[in-house]
C-alpha cells in the first residue's frame, strides 16, 4: 500500500512533462514563425 502514493506522484510528474513538452512543441512553429517575421520587418525598414 505504501507504493500507491509514490506511484501517483510519479504519474502527476510525468503528466506535467507530458504537457510541457506538447506546449513546446505547439509554440515552438510559432515563435520560430514570429522570428521570422520579425526579422522581415526589420531588413524592410
Amino acid at each position: 500500500m505504501a507504493l500507491l502514493p509514490i506511484f501517483q506522484k510519479e504519474v502527476t510528474r510525468f503528466g506535467a512533462m507530458v504537457t510541457i513538452n506538447t506546449n513546446l512543441l505547439y509554440l515552438a512553429p510559432q515563435v520560430i514563425e514570429q522570428g521570422r517575421y520579425n526579422r522581415l520587418q526589420a531588413g524592410l525598414s
